[in-house]
């Protein structure tokens, strides 16, 4: 099957194919094919482990029995590195409801080895399954369309992640210390060092609607490193934010900061007395409330309109 096929489910019977190692996209029924027999269920991938590659699997708003959703047991695909998983939230499916969302996601546990992983349109507040942060060779993470996600899972912890998008999260208000996976180690050990994000090379913040604060501070004690990887820093149509409180001298090899489009710059200078460069975008209407503690930072932010 190719990837975005134009199915509006997948056939039964493939789960015969016991040695079947490519299967790229997964449509679970939403339109009324879902009780019949001609459909396949999460539970035709039960001895489906030879699976490889990539796979998606989209319509998973419609799933309703989490007994079958199960048995899917994706996490004996060993040699599959590349998932996503499409919920169609946006979706009203009767007597189905967000935690649903989140019961299901716990379900579909991925192998071990995952390296790359998307989870879009999911219904859920948070997108905090236990696997989430044992994934120890995730290299990409992308949240696309979680618009009822109003927390931030400690994705600092992913010890192997160096590419991050975070987008269309229409809830999320306020990113902090959670974020980084730090609050709870910091409580749990005043002597020990962290490593927030230590092979982070790319983060994104795109269309978060009603972001407005992005809060990480350094307190006195603390033996933290941020990000000591990170090449490349994006934040862009956030429209709402006001405030970034950053330590960025956490973030000592930034070396690159991209932007999408053709943005509007204006280079201020002096913006703050440890600030040594920002650049920011004339539509935020004004210089900024970023505190940059690196002299060799330069920060670059778009279309962030009540920036201050």
């Amino acid at each position: 099957m190719n990837y975005r096929t134009s199915f509006s489910y997948t056939p039964k019977g493939f789960e015969r194919l016991t040695c079947l190692r490519t299967l790229w996209e997964f449509v679970v029924s939403g339109d009324g094919f879902g009780s019949s027999k001609v459909c396949s269920t999460l539970a035709s991938f039960e001895n489906l482990n030879h699976l490889g590659g990539y796979l998606s699997i989209s319509g998973l708003g419609y799933v309703v029995d989490f007994v079958e959703a199960k048995k899917a047991e994706l996490k004996r695909k060993k040699n599959l590195p590349h998932l996503e998983l499409f919920f169609n939230s946006n979706k009203e499916i009767e007597g189905r409801t967000n935690e649903d969302d989140k019961f299901l996601l716990e379900v579909l546990q991925p192998p071990s080895n995952l390296e790359e992983l998307k989870i879009a349109q999911y219904g859920g507040n948070t997108v905090s399954p236990s696997w989430l942060i044992p994934l120890s060779k995730l290299r990409r993470l992308t949240l696309s369309y979680c618009e009822n996600c109003e927390h931030l899972p400690p994705l600092g912890r992913l010890s192997s992640l160096e590419y991050l998008s975070l987008n269309n999260m229409s809830s999320l208000k306020r990113v902090g210390d959670e974020f980084l996976g730090i609050e709870s180690e910091v409580a749990s050990s005043s002597s020990s060092f962290i490593i927030a994000f230590p092979k982070l090379k790319s983060l994104k913040f795109e269309s978060l609607d009603e972001w407005e604060e992005w809060d990480t501070t350094r307190r006195e004690g603390e033996d933290v490193t941020l990000m000591p990887c990170l090449r490349s820093l994006t934040i862009d149509f956030c429209i709402l934010l006001k405030l970034i409180l950053i330590v960025i001298f956490w973030i000592s090899e930034l070396l690159q900061l991209e932007f999408p489009g053709e943005a509007d710059i204006e280079v201020v200078e002096n913006v703050h007395p440890l600030v040594h460069h920002a650049a920011i975008d004339k539509r935020s209407r004004s210089s900024s409330s970023i505190w940059a503690l690196n002299l060799r930072i330069d920060v670059i932010i778009e279309s962030c309109l009540l920036m201050k």
